[in-house]
């Protein structure tokens, strides 16, 4: 690692529920078709989080359980 891990000095100082420590030093460039551009930006904007960036580090970092999926009524299947 090159950069040095860096505390914060204030903690969630920007008005959000981000109780991330450390200063954020890295950045992720990703290259998206404009389709997929349009749909980030459409299920971000569904979303409470006050930045792209927050919502895609929420997507990358936050594990949600799988939704149960039950099989056996005439072999279909029905999710819950």
């Amino acid at each position: 690692m090159s950069k040095e891990v860096e505390p914060k000095k204030h903690p969630g100082r920007n008005g959000s529920d981000d109780d991330h420590q450390f200063k954020r030093t890295y950045s992720l460039d990703v290259k998206l078709s404009p389709i997929e551009h349009d749909a980030l930006k459409s299920e971000w904007k569904k979303s409470d989080f006050n930045s792209v960036a927050q919502f895609v580090r929420n997507k990358i970092f936050v594990v949600k359980k799988p939704k149960l999926i039950f099989t056996g009524i005439k072999n279909k299947k029905i999710k819950i």
